[in-house]
């Protein structure tokens, strides 16, 4: 066991608990009557039904009694206790915490702290939220600790806050006691990829397959192309004070920057591009797959054709093998950008500001080499998608046959 504390989400997270919804409205944070309680029994009796039952946590226990175990819910104090009471009368929660006991609910990282307080627990990298809900992520980003989206009662057809809970990449998602425990047991396999990597340093012991993150990227023009798909191997947590406690242990983060300019780079950077490729590579359509890079801007270090160099001498040593007789060629200028790019970063465009820079000053450098090929294009920062959305449509506007966008970051944050 790697961790010292889990707190869980209560509703749709603990217990399966639509039915009783309108009995944790703010109406019911203060002190309630017998009436409201007897309903609420009667109710959740017939309707809620746990996915984490009490066996669970009297085994986890059992297994590891210095694990501490916390609730943080939004939902008022007597809703929680009556739930508590009728699904887990023989376990004790080493803390919970409920709507107004701290000075700010989730999203703020207030109540993982308090919870934190309460079981003596001080290192954020061992303690994790259990949660199904964007704000259980954002708090637990704003607070440094791990996020384990539990997905298990998730609609079949996504809402808006699902969505915005996979666009920020948890740290593992999971459904149920059965994928939990082996979270708990080796959480590095459940990482994304090249931030497995980036702890191990080199290729994660498991069996299980790579996490790779398919994340879809919207025109943010009035053009409104079609949106492409980026897939995307790790996270970049931002460098503000919503971020900074998680950023401050993140390995990946760090070696993003530290790694700006580099012109040679660390042996799990290109680990982890083959092991992708070789996940990826096989989609593309044909026998021959081009891959290559999203350009450095004039003037800047190219750092990216330095990677993609060392990339190409890596599989001319021990050939990376995505699938029988399939042949990777590595070209690093199928694109450049026009004189009179802006600055992403540096001149603090928006969403909309980045796509417009990039559809008018980014290019296929020739054309007439693109029709009937398949490319792979790689990029270090996905934050808007920008120059991977327009990378994907200039190919295919000139006939590539097919075209896999791979990401090695996307930059999140708990805003």
């Amino acid at each position: 066991m790697e961790f010292d504390l889990l707190i869980f989400d209560l509703d749709n997270t603990l217990l399966r608990t639509d039915a009783v919804a309108h009995f944790r409205g703010a109406e019911f944070v203060d002190q309630q009557p017998l009436k409201y309680r007897d309903s609420l029994i009667t109710h959740a009796r017939a309707s809620v039904t746990p996915i984490y039952p009490q066996t669970f946590f009297e085994a986890l226990k059992r297994a590891h009694p210095q694990l501490r175990i916390g609730i943080l819910t939004r939902a008022p104090r007597a809703y929680l206790d009556v739930l508590l009471t009728l699904f887990y009368p023989r376990f004790a929660f080493d803390a919970t915490v409920a709507a107004r006991e701290v000075a700010h609910p989730k999203p703020a990282p207030d109540g993982i702290r308090e919870i934190a307080r309460r079981t003596g627990t001080t290192d954020a990298s061992r303690v994790a939220v259990i949660g199904d809900d964007k704000v259980d992520l954002q708090a637990a980003y704003r607070a440094g600790v791990w996020m384990v989206s539990e997905e298990s009662a998730w609609p079949v057809k996504l809402q808006f806050d699902q969505y915005a809970m996979l666009e920020r990449m948890p740290d593992a998602r999971i459904k149920g006691p059965a994928d939990l425990m082996p979270f708990l047991q080796s959480r590095v396999e459940h990482l994304p990829l090249m931030e497995a990597w980036a702890v191990e340093g080199k290729a994660p012991c498991t069996a299980r397959p790579p996490r790779i993150e398919a994340i879809n990227h919207f025109d943010r023009t009035s053009e409104k192309r079609a949106p492409v798909r980026i897939q995307v191997l790790g996270r970049r947590f931002r460098d503000d004070d919503d971020d900074k406690h998680r950023r401050a242990w993140h390995r990946l983060s760090m070696d993003i920057e530290s790694l700006k300019n580099a012109e040679t780079f660390p042996d799990y950077w290109i680990g982890t591009l083959r092991a992708a490729l070789t996940e990826k590579a096989r989609f593309a359509k044909g026998n021959h797959a081009v891959v290559t890079v999203v350009p450095a801007k004039p003037g800047r270090e190219p750092r990216l054709e330095h990677l993609l160099a060392q990339l190409a001498q890596s599989h001319r040593d021990t050939p990376i093998r995505a699938r029988d007789r399939q042949v990777l060629s590595f070209k690093p200028d199928v694109f450049a950008y026009l004189d009179g790019v802006r600055s992403h970063h540096g001149e603090y465009l928006n969403a909309a500001e980045r796509f417009a820079n990039v559809r008018d000053h980014f290019k296929v450098v020739n054309p007439t080499l693109v029709a009937g090929r398949s490319f792979i294009v790689l990029d270090d920062v996905t934050t808007s998608g920008a120059t991977l959305f327009y990378a994907h449509h200039y190919l295919v506007d000139n006939g590539a046959a097919s075209v896999i966008l791979l990401s090695f970051t996307k930059a999140v944050s708990a805003q």
